[in-house]
């Protein structure tokens, strides 16, 4: 049995969680060494860490619907791991799936069912996120491309 079967890996790679692009910088260039992040019950729903994320639903490229519950431990379809990456199609997105396409997928090709799910957070409609998602050179990828046209994922997630 795969090491994942009992873990569902959520990766959530979203520009607003990154440090750098806080409010204030204050904290980052006089930290106080104390975790000041409030604290979490475990198994509640939310986007910190600790937290169960929300459940959402969004039209794929490919005609389908995902939904993230789907594929979580008492899914429908669950994963054994699944990596969300939220992306805007810009060169620095780009470079980040191409790193995980070429350099991390194949690690992981014979390990389990891996869901790779890119969520196009910018397109206005399902046929624009496929059209991104070919012009970007992701079509027929590992990724399942999800639009979140209008912003429901990215609202639940981003707290």
């Amino acid at each position: 049995m795969c090491f994942f079967r009992k873990w569902i890996v959520l990766l959530l790679l979203f520009p607003v969680f990154l440090p750098g692009c806080s409010d204030s910088i204050e904290d980052d260039l006089f930290p106080s060494g104390e975790d000041e992040r409030p604290v979490v019950t475990a198994g509640t729903v939310g986007h910190l860490p600790g937290n169960t994320a929300p459940d959402f639903s969004l039209p794929a490229t490919d005609g389908s619907t995902f939904q993230l519950s789907d594929h979580l431990i008492n899914g429908s379809s669950p994963a054994d791991a699944m990596v969300l990456y939220f992306t805007m199609w810009c060169p620095v997105c780009s470079s980040h799936m191409d790193h995980m396409q070429f350099n991390i997928m194949p690690n992981y090709l014979n390990r389990g069912q891996i869901l790779w799910v890119a969520v196009d957070y910018v397109s206005s409609t399902v046929e624009l996120a496929a059209q991104s998602q070919h012009e970007a050179g992701f079509a027929g990828s590992h990724f399942l491309v999800a639009a979140d046209i209008d912003h429901r994922a990215t609202s639940l997630l981003k707290g």
